[in-house]
């Protein structure tokens, strides 16, 4: 999760964290714990807010 999510700026996809294994649970845990930042519906940052403004534009891709 971490690579792909540093490959693309810090975010990630509710979708592509289930592709790779993850369940609606444990990303909803993982949420709780703020491992995960919603910042759109399904996408989230990883560990902490992205520090690009290319982290912000890609969580909007992803979003769409």
């Amino acid at each position: 999760m971490a690579e792909l999510a540093r490959e693309q700026w810090g975010v990630i996809s509710l979708e592509q964290l289930l592709v790779i294994g993850f369940t609606y649970a444990g990303v909803r845990g993982m949420v709780r714990r703020g491992l995960l930042i919603p910042l759109h519906r399904g996408v989230f940052a990883v560990g902490q807010l992205p520090q690009l403004t290319k982290g912000y534009l890609k969580a909007a891709l992803l979003a769409a």
